[in-house]
């Protein structure tokens, strides 16, 4: 209804289009708003050749009789007067006040009173929120109401950027305009997304600025950081405008979905602007993402990361040791030492690597772009550490140093922003339960591949040549795991950001976890557990070949119809042109794989009860109790006589069940210690939290690789040697046994100073969802 529209002649008015709204407004209900009967913008063509007073007056009269008087009692409302002010609460200078002079305002509402005495009359502006402007509306109200004039209410035109919100002047706003005893509106509300070329909130239709990539970020979509945050920006609005939901009269949005909006057009043509809460399908947006249910396709692109991944971290974990003494043909003194140190290098870079990953800010999130980043320098790193180069020793030596310190930083870099990303792609318990169960089934698969089909693979892509082998294989892996994680980065969102406000420092950081007790507990629990893994994984195929007796192994395999399933397999193998897979020949590799493949699939069946299990007890009952009990499983194997082979396989598969329950649970607990943080010091650093359980898992590796291979250098083990002394055969039993079950133990009994329990979760949970409203 604005001036140039429904006056388009000196005599002539339009009405066609103004009836059909107001005829809308009847057929459903509707109150409707007049917008606007004067405002200094929008004016009909006429007005730019009008340079007398007598004329501005004749027409500012009639306009306001003629359009007001017409729909007295149809329109619920009339903006009377619009955007009068400046920003410092002055009167604008347009042809109204110039010509009219500084009543003109308090004139205007005299005439619309008279003109439509059924109608509530409003004036309305942008930034009257503002200190300044404010003053200077409240001023011009009070004239008016001092004139004995009637004004029913004030609009709030809310034109903000979802970026910075002015809560604390919008209360004050609403207190001081409510005061005056008029209704308060917000009646142009959105909030924008877009940078704005000035910097600036003003709102003045007039201001125009030049087209640029820079100014139109979000062309392509809008990333999941400023969703949240514009989320965010609305949630705590709402909050607002329900506490004084007494005071204020409307809240109506400009425009309905997002193509309509007049933020895509100003103040620069042609951008992509999201402000509305419709998208431009007129789909409603999610306005509570961090408690989304998360979509299944979204769990499982989630744990492709960790297959990826995990086809590496296996590896190492399991053949590592193996690869440089039995493979690369180091001294097993100088593979611990490269395990040792490179270990240690990669831990500590991870908590660097936290720091930088909480700074992090881009369209796509703080850990996302992380995971896209280092996919394909990962497979390139991870081939390039599994190759055989053929130097003297000392070369060997430089080259594993080298390319392990290039592929624990590559990891860490990859690992640390995934890891921290299963804190912050929901804030639902539950889901972040169900996500991590996902997560580590993927895991098990990585592990099965590794621990129950590398070496056979190994020796037949390689024809017998482990070295070869071993390129090959992972040259298969390298490019899976970039393919994998490309999927995760895709698939999934973020959706768990700090408040606007938060600001912390790295010493800040820091210092929070320091007095984070459930942090310190989980840090020693992953270092104690890795540690565990590391041990007893990379001596089992010791175990196997040097402990065990090899025809008691081959007698089992046969027994059990082992032989005739690789027989059929080896001829569907030959039959593509990879040669023969070699289990029949080699029991205890045979006897060692079928061992991890059994104890791996009852892992998963034991992942499948995490999630019910840690929903009705909590995770640290659970967590505890389980990995007591897989303790105890460990130790029994020190006690199977040689031939024990049958003994030994169902005592892995009880293990398997019984750690597989504790296996997501660890990773759920560390995005619940984030959240205590939060919780605890209203701030919220998720990287840094997960970098340092990264820390104790590179530790935890290190020291349990770095063990493992000392143990074999300490017994004496000599690679290759058919048959070990007493002492080495002993040191070897011990290390999957005995060594790793105590590990576990002490693991299990730190969680009596672990306070997240069941009842804590809950409420942490429920005091974060209300805080981040």
């Amino acid at each position: 209804m604005k001036s140039a529209l429904i006056h388009p002649g000196w005599d002539r008015y339009d009405f066609d289009m103004a009836d059909k709204i107001i005829a809308y407004g009847n057929k459903y209900n509707i109150k409707v708003n007049g917008h606007t009967l004067i405002w200094h913008s929008q004016l009909p063509a006429f007005m730019r050749n009008m340079k007398d007073a007598d004329s501005v007056k004749q027409f500012f009269t009639n306009h306001i009789n003629t359009v007001a008087g017409r729909y007295d009692g149809k329109v619920f409302s009339w903006d009377v007067v619009n955007e009068a002010l400046e920003e410092d609460g002055s009167l604008r200078k347009s042809v109204f006040s110039e010509k009219l002079g500084s009543d003109f305002v308090t004139e205007a509402f005299r005439l619309a009173e008279k003109a439509a005495p059924h109608t509530e009359l409003y004036y309305n502006d942008y930034n009257i929120e503002q200190p300044k402007k404010r003053a200077g509306a409240i001023a011009l109200i009070k004239k008016i109401q001092a004139a004995g004039v009637r004004i029913d209410g004030v609009g709030i035109q809310g034109h903000w950027r979802a970026s910075n919100i002015p809560l604390k002047e919008i209360e004050n706003s609403i207190i001081e305009f409510s005061a005056l005893g008029i209704k308060v509106m917000f009646t142009e509300l959105d909030l924008g997304v877009l940078p704005n070329p000035w910097d600036s909130d003003a709102a003045d239709v007039n201001l125009k600025a030049v087209y640029s990539e820079k100014m139109n970020p979000y062309a392509k979509g809008l990333p999941d950081s400023v969703q949240t945050k514009f989320t965010k920006g609305y949630e705590d609005l709402f909050k607002l405008f329900l506490k004084y939901k007494d005071k204020i009269g409307r809240i109506t949005f400009w425009g309905v979905n997002d193509g309509q909006s007049w933020l895509n057009d100003w103040p620069i043509r042609g951008r992509t602007n999201y402000p509305l809460l419709f998208d431009r399908e007129f789909k409603p947006k999610e306005m509570n993402p961090a408690q989304q249910k998360l979509s299944v396709i979204e769990k499982i692109g989630y744990s492709l990361g960790d297959l990826a991944a995990n086809l590496i971290f296996q590896t190492l974990m399991t053949f590592l040791a193996y690869f440089y003494t039995d493979v690369y043909k180091i001294p097993a003194g100088k593979a611990s030492a490269i395990i040792f140190i490179g270990g240690f290098f990669g831990a500590f870079f991870n908590v660097i690597m936290g720091i930088i990953a909480d700074r992090t800010n881009t369209r796509w999130g703080k850990f996302r772009p992380w995971i896209l980043w280092t996919s394909i320098p990962f497979g390139v790193i991870a081939l390039l550490a599994f190759s055989t180069p053929n130097f003297g020793e000392s070369g060997k030596v430089i080259y594993a140093l080298i390319t392990y310190f290039l592929l624990v930083i590559i990891y860490s870099a990859n690992n640390l922003p995934y890891s921290a990303l299963s804190g912050v792609i929901t804030g639902d318990m539950k889901q972040r339960n169900s996500l991590s169960s996902y997560r580590f089934v993927a895991v098990m698969v990585a592990q099965f591949i590794i621990q129950s089909l590398l070496l056979p693979l190994v020796l037949s892509v390689g024809h017998g040549d482990k070295a070869a082998g071993f390129e090959k294989v992972m040259f298969v892996f390298a490019i899976t795991g970039v393919i994998c994680f490309i999927i995760t980065f895709l698939t999934t969102r973020e959706r768990v950001v700090p408040a606007q406000t938060e600001k912390t420092s790295i010493l800040q950081d820091l210092k929070d976890l320091t007095k984070n007790k459930p942090w310190v507990i989980m840090l020693l629990l992953t270092i104690l557990v890795f540690i565990t893994l590391a041990l007893k994984g990379g001596m089992y195929i010791y175990y196997f070949k040097y402990y065990l007796n090899a025809p008691a192994e081959a007698a089992f395999l046969e027994n059990i119809g082992f032989n005739n399933f690789i027989g059929w397999l080896n001829k569907a193998v030959t039959g593509l042109g990879l040669g023969q897979f070699q289990w029949p020949e080699d029991a205890p590799t045979s006897a060692n794989s079928l061992f991890n493949a059994g104890g791996i699939i009852f892992m998963i069946i034991g992942i499948m009860f995490s999630k019910p299990l840690a929903d009705r007890f909590g995770k640290r009952n659970v967590f505890g109790i389980f990995l007591f009990l897989s303790a105890l499983c460990l130790v029994m194997f020190n006690f199977y006589s040689r031939t024990a082979i049958a003994a030994v396989f169902v005592t892995q598969v009880l293990h398997g069940f019984l750690y597989g329950v504790t296996i997501p649970i660890l990773w759920a607990m560390i995005a619940d210690v984030a959240d205590y943080s939060e919780w605890k010091n209203n701030r919220r650093a998720t990287a840094i939290i997960f970098s340092a359980m990264i820390f104790g898992l590179k530790i935890g590796l290190s020291v349990g690789g770095a063990i493992g291979a000392a143990l074999l250098s300490r017994y004496g083990y000599v690679a290759e040697q058919a048959e070990q002394t007493a002492s080495a055969v002993s040191g070897i039993k011990m290390s999957v046994s005995i060594y790793p079950g105590l590990v576990f133990i002490i693991g299990a009994a730190i969680l009596i100073w672990y306070q997240i329990d069941k009842k804590m979760e809950v409420q942490i949970e429920k005091d974060l969802t209300e805080r981040r409203k």
